[in-house]
């Protein structure tokens, strides 16, 4: 039986239909995704989230090509979101360590990146508001944007900001934050 035949006896209300749609389209899923995506579970997170996306609408949506296109239609925006979100991922902290390495042909300390995550990491377990802040105006995001999505008052921002600036600077030339 094809998938859209499958679909077509889902939709129904075939329950043995409906598990072996899903099956099949886990099976075929896994075997393309793994193909894109070299870690194992990512792999399965992909196909899991794009799985239940299609159980949660395909028999409320109506389908105007065939519900397979439709299906890995689905299934590509979650490997598109995957990889989207890597590379936000990847430049954001690229970025972040650009942030602290001085422009021109300056090569940076191979331990920096190291420092500077296990900062990141104390700051975020002295006062998840402190990372937050920081995250967000690293971001590029205005002092409305952040004061809104944090839900203070723009000089709240400033001295929440100063902070975390000043634990920050504290914890890279001493390695540790008071």
């Amino acid at each position: 039986m094809t998938i859209n035949e499958l679909y077509e006896n889902a939709r129904t209300g075939n329950k043995s239909s409906e598990e072996q749609l899903f099956q099949t389209l886990s099976v075929r899923f896994r075997a393309l995704v793994v193909q894109k995506v070299k870690d194992y579970d990512d792999c399965n997170d992909i196909v899991q989230n794009a799985i239940v996306a299609i159980s949660k609408e395909y028999r409320e949506i109506e389908i105007t090509t065939s519900f397979s296109a439709w299906a890995y239609k689905v299934l590509q925006n979650r490997i598109l979101k995957y990889f989207n979100s890597n590379q936000r991922k990847t430049s954001n902290e690229e970025s972040l360590l650009q942030f602290y390495v001085p422009p021109g042909n300056f090569k940076p300390d191979p331990t920096l990146e190291s420092r500077l995550v296990g900062c990141l990491k104390k700051i975020s377990q002295a006062g998840l508001k402190y990372a937050r802040i920081l995250n967000l105006f690293y971001q590029g995001y205005s002092t409305e944007d952040v004061c809104a999505k944090l839900d203070i008052v723009p000089n709240h921002s400033y001295v929440i900001l100063s902070r975390a600036r000043s634990m920050l600077r504290l914890c890279l030339d001493k390695g540790e934050i008071k």
